[in-house]
């Protein structure tokens, strides 16, 4: 029977073993990367590579949301799930940690709740929102947008079909990141796990084992149960 826990090597909730590797460095300049992450694929971890690269950021942190209050949820994996894999599809790239934050506060997920309670915890710490521009565009709809705005940097990425234009118009105090185009998609993913076809071109191969042997011996439904 297939199952997964939490890598041994991976530092428990907010990666308190990073803070004390980097207690002496100067700055702690951090990008919160939220997702769903249904699952992560290939090109989020570029996108994670893309932005330390490109950004005075020190680290990438994923964090892996609940429900999104702007999305319906019929089609998230299990929590658990969404995290472990995460953490695989990370596990080789550099500075990017996987956090679960959002899982543990009150639901529904809101970033600016999200934002705050990382300031709150790491206070010495700047924290840039990480989003793309499909998100940017209607970055109005989100809970306390203007808030998040003023008091937190935002970096929006480049996506497929995504017009930065209006979005940049509308929110001049937005980062645009000239990203690489990636036309990867979660859905895509699971409508082939589903259909018994490979996935192996979107994803690492930690993630194909564990999501295709998950399938194979539970069913595709067991993606999405809320216990293992």
């Amino acid at each position: 029977m297939l199952t997964f826990t939490k890598p041994s090597n991976v530092p428990p909730k907010l990666y308190e073993n990073f803070w004390l590797d980097a207690v002496a460095a100067e700055n702690k300049k951090i990008g919160l990367y939220c997702g769903s992450f249904n699952p992560m694929h290939k090109a989020h971890a570029a996108l994670c590579t893309y932005v330390l690269e490109n950004t005075d950021l020190q680290r990438v942190w994923v964090s892996v949301s609940p429900r999104n209050p702007l999305k319906q949820s019929d089609d998230l994996m299990n929590d658990d799930l969404r995290l472990h894999l995460a953490r695989l599809a990370t596990a080789e790239l550099q500075n990017v940690d996987v956090c679960d934050i959002e899982m543990r506060l009150p639901k529904p997920s809101y970033t600016i709740n999200t934002l705050r309670q990382l300031k709150k915890e790491y206070p010495d710490t700047d924290f840039s929102l990480i989003i793309g521009a499909d998100n940017a565009e209607h970055f109005d709809r989100w809970r306390d947008y203007d808030k998040i705005l003023a008091d937190f940097d935002v970096i929006a990425l480049r996506r497929p079909g995504s017009d930065v234009g209006e979005a940049a118009a509308k929110f001049p105090s937005m980062h645009f990141l000239d990203s690489p185009l990636m036309d990867v998609s979660s859905t895509q993913i699971r409508a082939n796990l589903k259909n018994g076809e490979p996935i192996s071109q979107w994803v690492c191969p930690e993630v194909e084992r564990v999501l295709t042997e998950l399938v194979k011996e539970r069913g595709y439904a067991a993606l999405f149960s809320r216990n293992f």
